[in-house]
């Protein structure tokens, strides 16, 4: 019986062991894993990233003086012009077509413009003939007065008979250029409306309108000839090697930004980032956000596109930590 209380004894002190190792085990602290490294004074970069525009500094629009005819552009989006390159050429309006009485109007203009040259003329050559008369007067008058066989004062009248038909031939001279002035306008006009103009009259007549910097087309507006308003955009001109960027941010952004700030400007896969920094921040705020205008570096850019997006804008400054 003893032998039993013992094997007894020591079952239970046993299991109480197990017990007590298993509670040790399970509640042991277990060592955690870290990643180490090696602690150095460097240069923190706080970034923030944005979508963005390209937009030239110089740009200029080229448009229509005045209504006409466009010739076809041949200039196309991308092409390289220099100052005074004539960029578009412009022709005058052909005239509106006329009805029977409104042309009937200008013949009878043009029969009145021809009367009016004749008669004229006309009284060119009586003014020229009376002239002649007046002058062979004068002469015999003044010879005879040196011969005392008239006296003075009807020499005296003689000359001025003769200053008056002079005068009455500029007279004349002067109404037959009129007379020869209408009849060429009206000539002109009926010519016009029968579309009888002939090519060299379009030509001498063309506009040619001159790039005024040296640079690229970004933009056309109209790609075929047609006609042309009065102040009408036909064509924009800008020197795409001098750009800047526009990238709006939150206004919670934008009030860590300061100017002068580091700017980096990513343009897409294969294309080197662009260096700047900020120069100007918008101080109004439109629907939550704050646009601020960029600077850009753009040393060996080659020339950007005009508004070209460029995701991501990395801009920041940096400090130490």
């Amino acid at each position: 019986m003893q032998i039993n209380a013992i094997q007894k004894y020591a079952g239970w002190s046993l299991l109480a062991v197990l017990a007590a190792g298993a509670l040790v085990w399970a509640f042991r602290p277990r060592p955690l894993a870290v990643d180490a490294g090696t602690v150095s004074l460097a240069r923190f970069e706080q970034t923030i990233e944005q979508d963005g525009r390209l937009r030239a500094q110089n740009r200029y629009t080229i448009t229509a003086p005045s209504a006409a005819e466009l010739e076809r552009p041949a200039l196309k989006v991308g092409d390289t012009v220099s100052a005074a390159q004539v960029v578009a050429t412009l022709t005058p309006v052909a005239p509106q077509m006329l009805d029977a009485r409104t042309r009937s109007v200008l013949l009878e203009r043009l029969g009145s413009a021809q009367a009016a040259r004749s008669s004229a003329l006309a009284q060119l050559q009586r003014q020229q003939a009376a002239l002649a008369r007046a002058q062979l007067d004068f002469e015999r008058a003044q010879k005879l007065a040196s011969e005392n066989f008239v006296s003075a004062s009807a020499r005296d009248q003689a000359a001025l008979n003769l200053q008056e038909q002079q005068k009455a031939l500029e007279a004349a001279q002067a109404q037959a250029h009129v007379a020869e002035h209408a009849l060429n306008e009206a000539s002109a006009a009926l010519a016009a409306s029968q579309g009888r103009n002939d090519q060299a009259d379009l030509v001498a007549g063309r506009w040619k309108l001159k790039s005024p910097i040296s640079g690229r087309v970004i933009k056309v507006h109209l790609e075929s000839g047609g006609p042309v308003n009065v102040g009408q955009p036909l064509l924009e001109i800008a020197d795409t090697g001098q750009v800047d960027a526009v990238i709006d941010v939150l206004s919670g952004d934008a009030t860590r930004v300061q100017v002068g700030a580091l700017v980096r400007l990513s343009l897409g896969p294969g294309v080197a980032p662009l260096q700047g920094h900020v120069t100007r921040i918008e101080p109004v705020a439109f629907t939550g956000s704050m646009p601020f205008s960029v600077e850009l570096d753009i040393t060996g850019t080659g020339g950007l596109a005009h508004r070209l997006e460029a995701r991501p804008a990395a801009m920041g400054w940096k400090a130490n930590a």
